[in-house]
């Protein structure tokens, strides 16, 4: 015969021996319960895939260059279900009331009066049939994690040991912000109540410039001397224990010096300046404007950025196309003005993807009156249309020559 032994290895560290046991003691439960489901676990975010660039004295942070992004994320939760109604017992029951004021679901059945000598007056009772109780029967939905944001971290080793800085949290901007969650604290030797999350619905971000040491009291950094760095992801679920998942953290060694290319690349990393596009074609009102995120890598080919409908033809969506070597480098994005027409989710135009060092800012027609004209006045039709002779931010008549017709 045969036999399936399971077994486990669980380590738990408190703050004291005691504290440890208790630690453990949770660790446990967890382990219990992922045996339990038969490892069911919902799968963590997957990591950024993150490039780095250097200065003398910066470090340029991007990541997912928006074909491989994170942000597609979701996991079904097995374990943390969400209670849905599938059934009702309702017991009913009769009896008499002046009204059926409170009642739920009363019906009429009878009704007396009793005349009163003194009074000369009739009271009415009535006989109701009601519902006593309704008993539920319930049952568990699966739940969700989805993504939620990224978070930048400074270590003090490679390793990840030693003191962590959260540098930057950039989340999705859907109402989300902090996220608190109950977590053993191996200190105190209890679950507290606390902050997991530091969300702030300040829409996504791909890049980031880092010229501080945050671990030393935001001193410069300095040239070749070796920093810790990871870019994780994290999603999150209402109803989940806990309440969000972090991708694994791949910590990167960085060294801040002198690029080796010849020359010095006109940057703009920390998105203060951007380069306005050529409108070459086409009737539009929008804006492209281009953004020097990682001098490093960019190449100084020409490229071009083309508008046309989705799929499903239910949205207008631009593709970008390095015309010096013929590649499509995003291929239906529909991000604009930091709003993914599609979705209608406002996402930031920090959102839009990166490639080859430069991010591609897409904006729409301005939100305001375009144009305005008179077609009849007192004598009918106006042959040609004319400019209506009114004032609009300094535009009367829109320029139209006809305007006195």
């Amino acid at each position: 015969d045969t036999q399936e032994v399971v077994f486990g290895m669980l380590i738990a560290r408190g703050s004291d021996a005691l504290s440890s046991i208790t630690a453990l003691k949770e660790v446990d439960k967890l382990a219990q319960l992922a045996y339990d489901i038969q490892f069911a676990l919902p799968a963590s975010p997957t990591a950024p895939n993150v490039a780095v660039s250097t200065e003398p004295d910066g470090i340029v942070l991007t990541w997912d260059d928006g074909v491989n992004a994170v942000e597609s994320y979701s996991a079904v939760d097995v374990i943390d279900k969400l209670p849905i109604p599938v059934s009702y017992d309702t017991t009913l029951t009769t009896g008499w009331f002046p009204s059926d004021a409170g009642l739920d679901g009363a019906t009429l059945l009878d009704s007396i009066s009793n005349f009163d000598p003194g009074t000369q007056t009739y009271t009415w009772v009535y006989e109701y049939q009601y519902i006593l109780k309704t008993d539920t029967t319930w049952s568990g939905q699966n739940t969700s994690f989805k993504f939620q944001g990224y978070n930048v971290y400074q270590y003090e080793t490679a390793s990840g040991q030693g003191s962590r800085k959260r540098v930057a949290t950039y989340d999705l901007n859907d109402g989300i912000k902090e996220i608190f969650d109950d977590v053993f604290d191996p200190v105190l030797g209890e679950t507290i109540n606390r902050r997991v999350q530091f969300g702030s619905d300040s829409g996504i971000k791909r890049s980031l410039f880092i010229g501080a040491d945050g671990l030393n009291a935001g001193i410069p950094l300095k040239t070749n001397r070796a920093y810790y760095f990871a870019v994780t992801s994290y999603g999150y679920n209402p109803y989940g224990i806990p309440k969000t998942l972090e991708s694994p953290t791949n910590i990167l060694t960085i060294r801040p010096q002198s690029g080796t290319t010849s020359g010095e690349a006109m940057s703009s990393a920390d998105g203060s300046s951007a380069i306005a596009a050529t409108h070459s074609s086409g009737a539009s009102d929008g804006s492209v404007n281009i953004v020097v995120i990682d001098p490093a890598t960019v190449t100084g080919d020409d490229y071009s950025v083309s508008f046309r409908l989705n799929d499903d033809e239910t949205t207008l969506v631009w593709d970008v196309k390095n015309t010096s070597d013929g590649t499509t480098l995003i291929s239906g994005n529909p991000i604009q003005g930091g709003v993914d027409m599609e979705t209608k989710q406002t996402v930031g135009e920090n959102a839009n993807p990166i490639v080859e060092g430069l991010q591609v800012m897409v904006s729409g027609p301005p939100n305001e009156f375009k144009d305005f004209y008179a077609t009849h006045n007192a004598g009918g039709a106006i042959d040609g249309y004319a400019g209506a002779a009114a004032d609009y931010n300094g535009y009367p008549g829109m320029g139209r020559d006809n305007i006195g017709s």
